[in-house]
């Protein structure tokens, strides 16, 4: 990538670290990264300069910088900063790829929904996992079957775990299915390749550290487990229909696939490669110089989607006033 750009980082915890490095992996040498965080400040330009990165600035404030100062935007802050850092992106016309979750209350999304309107190609959606070897291959093996009709799936984490050199501690302050859900609902979309419409909920079941939710998109049926403190990590899906299934765990670095198709059984088992995060931020600043705008519509997938775990979170509260 040629020339002079400045990028702009919202965050500063863990997860924005890995994308500040990513980034800076991509971007020419004289690009430059600044860094807009309320908390960490100090901890934030100790950790740059311990891994001696060049042209990694750290602002104090967004104040006088000029509209044209950014060519895109990244948004890792503490989920209840999103909505804020979007209307700064919005405001002054800075593409952003925004991690998720993208909002946090139905309020921020109706907000946001009219805010975007008429900025059909300034926003993108993290969809991290859709960008890995893994599913890609899953999503080979999964199109030579009939449209399944049930789908299960867990997603646990346990408290505290050490993942990409860095301790990772489960984010307490957020509900749980907000927390997991979005990722869930893209790798979804992207391995039955088709936009899934939501029917209802059949059943939820809300403890403080799980949930259990039962629900229906139009001719596929969905038991989630979702569990925080748990003892171990579990990534799993299991789709099925009549005529066979596909289970797919990636709950370690070692993948496993086994599926059953016209009664015949297979097992692969593929190494997790690292690159995804690579892949998504590459696309995302390749459609800006491009100015591309088809991913727009991902995001306002992903906005939908949102919406479907706003009312699973009703649904939590009218049973709990029952």
């Amino acid at each position: 990538m040629n020339g002079n750009k400045n990028y702009l980082i919202f965050g500063s915890g863990r997860w924005s670290k890995i994308y500040i490095k990513t980034l800076y992996s991509i971007i020419s040498k004289e690009d430059s990264i600044y860094i807009y965080s309320k908390k960490n400040q100090e901890n934030i330009i100790n950790w740059i300069e311990k891994n001696s990165l060049r042209k990694v600035y750290v602002l104090k404030n967004l104040e006088n910088l000029s509209r044209n100062f950014f060519v895109s935007a990244f948004v890792v802050n503490s989920p209840e900063s999103h909505f804020q850092s979007i209307e700064y992106l919005v405001e002054k016309d800075i593409p952003g790829l925004i991690e998720k979750p993208i909002v946090m209350t139905s309020i921020e999304m109706n907000k946001l929904t009219k805010m975007i309107k008429n900025k059909k190609k300034l926003l993108f959606s993290s969809q991290v996992f859709t960008y890995s070897v893994f599913l890609k291959e899953a999503f080979s093996i999964i199109k030579n079957f009939k449209p399944f009709d049930k789908a299960k799936i867990y997603w646990h984490d346990p408290d505290v775990e050490f993942r990409y050199g860095d301790l990772k501690r489960s984010n307490q302050l957020i509900d749980i299915e907000l927390d997991y859900l979005p990722h869930i609902f893209s790798i979804i979309n992207f391995l039955t390749n088709k936009k899934l419409y939501f029917e209802k909920i059949n059943k939820t079941k809300r403890e403080k550290n799980s949930s259990k939710i039962n629900l229906f998109f139009k001719n596929l049926e969905c038991q989630i487990d979702l569990k925080r403190n748990s003892t171990s990590r579990k990534r799993i899906f299991r789709f099925s229909n009549k005529d066979g299934y596909f289970h797919m765990n990636f709950s370690s670095e070692l993948i496993e696939f086994e599926y059953s198709i016209d009664e015949e059984k297979k097992l692969l088992n593929l190494k997790n490669r690292e690159g995804a995060l690579k892949n998504m931020i590459s696309l995302f600043i390749n459609s800006i110089e491009r100015d591309e705008k088809f991913y727009y519509k991902d995001f306002l997938k992903c906005l939908e989607d949102h919406q479907i775990i706003f009312n699973i979170l009703e649904h939590h509260k009218i049973k709990l006033k029952k």
